[in-house]
């Protein structure tokens, strides 16, 4: 039929911000069922699951992934209007993942701030993005 399904998971990291990563590879599928596994282990991770940001590093291999929807570090930051530390954070997953990483922007009905202050910070800092 064509159709080829991707899996993928949300992942809650260490400081309770969220990313998506989705499996490309064979290996990208094995690391990402060992990132889900750590991430359960672990006094009191059962209820609330998250994985260091380092082991996502050293397990991204054959993972593509998105930055993350409004509770991500780098939404986060962007919210804040701490433009410098968002395009820090998204540089680093640039600079480990490569063309793996993408950059999420979306709209999604939310009330979440001024939107019109937020596109105009990020047009004016938006050369600082990778």
């Amino acid at each position: 039929m064509g159709i080829k399904p991707i899996s993928g998971a949300e992942l809650t990291l260490a400081d309770g911000t969220h990313l998506t990563v989705l499996a490309e590879t064979r290996q990208g599928y094995r690391n990402l069922c060992e990132l889900l596994t750590l991430a359960h282990a672990g006094e009191g991770r059962r209820r609330t699951p998250y994985i260091e940001e380092e082991i996502l590093f050293r397990l991204g291999d054959g993972l593509l992934v998105l930055s993350g929807g409004r509770h991500s570090r780098i939404q986060q930051l962007l919210h804040r209007r701490d433009y410098g530390a968002a395009a820090a954070s998204a540089k680093r997953y640039k600079a480990r993942f490569g063309d793996a990483f993408y950059l999420e922007m979306q709209g999604d009905g939310a009330n979440y701030g001024n939107r019109a202050a937020l596109s105009s910070g990020l047009d004016a800092h938006g050369d600082a993005f990778p």
